[in-house]
């Protein structure tokens, strides 16, 4: 089993092309989700990668074809914080999905 990416904030940062403030913000506000097991925190490159896809927006001389509605914005989650025992249970559950 491979575990998934999981970046710091610093790295999330860096990714980004943003500062450790504005990841530690959209953290605390529900934009990005994490890992926290105490007081260690984590961003899964999943999240990462949510984030751009919500964040992308069409060209501005995009328009929607007749018919169309522009897509809808998906709900921003709460960030995710799990004791070390759920961490386990979901590695163990993501172990027995690839299995």
């Amino acid at each position: 089993m491979s575990a998934p990416a999981m970046l710091t904030v610093a790295e999330t940062a860096d990714r980004l092309a943003v500062s450790p403030d504005t990841v530690r913000r959209w953290i605390k506000n529900g934009t990005l989700g994490v890992f926290q097991v105490g007081r260690v925190v984590r961003v899964p490159e999943s999240s990462v990668v949510a984030l751009i896809e919500r964040r992308t927006t069409p060209a501005r001389n995009a328009t929607p074809k007749r018919g169309q509605r522009a897509p809808a914005r998906p709900a921003v989650s709460r960030p995710i914080r799990h004791t070390p025992l759920t961490v386990l249970r979901h590695l163990r559950a993501e172990e027995g999905r690839k299995g």
